[in-house]
This record gives structure tokens, sequence and C-alpha cells, in this order.
């Protein structure tokens, strides 16, 4: 019995440290990026706490909406590229 608390006490101590899973709408990526808000964001990912997920289509939407002209002197297109 001792044992089995001790694994589950284990057990939560691993899940704690697994990095928080996130998604960001394109809209809540681009405000992230333009404000001072994405260098939390980028602490919090060098230092394992969160995981950007990010799909195909998310990727060409972001891509998509940075290339319109109210963007072009934000985003630097050969920035986006690499």
């Amino acid at each position: 019995m001792k044992l089995l608390k001790t694994l589950r006490k284990s057990d939560q101590n691993v899940m704690a440290k697994k990095p928080e899973r996130i998604v960001l709408d394109t809209n809540v990526f681009i405000y992230f990026l333009i404000n001072d808000s994405f260098q939390k964001l980028e602490n919090r990912l060098k230092k394992h706490e969160v995981r950007l997920l990010i799909s195909e289509e998310l990727l060409s939407e972001f891509l998509e909406v940075v290339k319109r002209p109210k963007f072009k002197n934000t985003f630097q297109k050969n920035r986006l590229m690499n």
C-alpha cells in the first residue's frame, strides 16, 4: 500500500512537470507577436513550461494573414520564410 502511494505521488510530480499545451488562434498569435506579450510566451516556451501546438492549417492561415498590406511594416517577408 505504501508503494502504491509513493507511485501515485511520483506520477503526480511527473504530470506536474509536463508542459502545458496551448493552441493560439491566428489573431491571438499575431497580437502576441506585435505586443510585449510575446516575450512572456517566449520565456515560458524556453523554460518548457508550455508547448505551442499548431496545425498546418493554422500555420497556412497565419502566413496568409501576415502578408496582408496592413502588416507590411510589422512583419518582414524574409523572416517569415525562414
